[in-house]
């Protein structure tokens, strides 16, 4: 995003500047989501090392 347009450095870490890229809602819309599936993909990797290590027979056994 910094280089996304023809601003120099110091017009881009400017106050307004960076305000304008906060205050878009799709921006933290799609920052949400990419939480929510990184979350998801963290929880399926969790659970499939626990059914490789065969925690899933043990528990059958009980």
């Amino acid at each position: 995003m910094l280089f996304a347009n023809n601003l120099n450095f110091d017009n881009r870490i400017s106050t307004p500047v960076v305000d304008e890229y906060l205050s878009n809602s799709a921006y933290y819309s799609l920052l949400g989501l990419l939480l929510v599936v990184a979350f998801i993909h963290g929880l399926l990797g969790v659970r499939r090392s626990l059914y490789d290590f065969g925690i899933k027979k043990e528990l059958k056994t009980l």
